[in-house]
């Protein structure tokens, strides 16, 4: 079973709920299992927060991945997803990033070196795709790889 690393903003309640409901619908395939980022959480010591846990889990996933899927919309890419593409890169991993977002920023609306350092970046999103057809898209691009 191949395993996924999914990179994404983790930052609000919609954002976690939606990178859970790709992951779920990927991995229904029985086909792929993938990490989620969000779930690893720090460790509390003396009422405070050792975030270095979450680091060191997403990083030794990122190596034990036979893929990273990362989404890279906004107006700029998320800076901790363009540091695990960069490490995905740097370790010789395959990556997919999908963009949904349709405002334009630099070329495609990708800064380049997102753009080249992935293995596939997918722009073929309409304005009113929806999710479940995103998500077959990225399973089709992922058996290709």
């Amino acid at each position: 079973m191949q395993k996924i690393y999914l990179a994404a903003p983790v930052f609000s309640t919609l954002e976690r709920n939606v990178n859970k409901y790709i992951a779920n619908k990927i991995e229904n395939t029985g086909k792929y299992r993938v990490f989620l980022p969000q779930t690893v959480s720090p460790i509390k010591v003396n009422d405070e927060y050792d975030m270095y846990p979450i680091f060191s889990e997403c990083k030794n996933n990122i190596i034990d991945s036979d893929l990273i899927l990362a989404f890279v919309d906004g107006a700029d890419v998320d800076s901790g997803v363009a540091w695990e593409l960069g490490y995905a890169f740097a370790n010789n991993k395959k990556s997919i990033c999908v963009r949904t977002d349709i405002r334009k920023s630099e070329g495609n609306g990708v800064n380049i070196m997102i753009e080249y350092g992935s293995t596939k970046t997918l722009y073929r999103t309409k304005y009113h795709q929806n999710m479940d057809d995103l998500i077959d898209l990225i399973i089709k691009e992922i058996e290709e790889i």
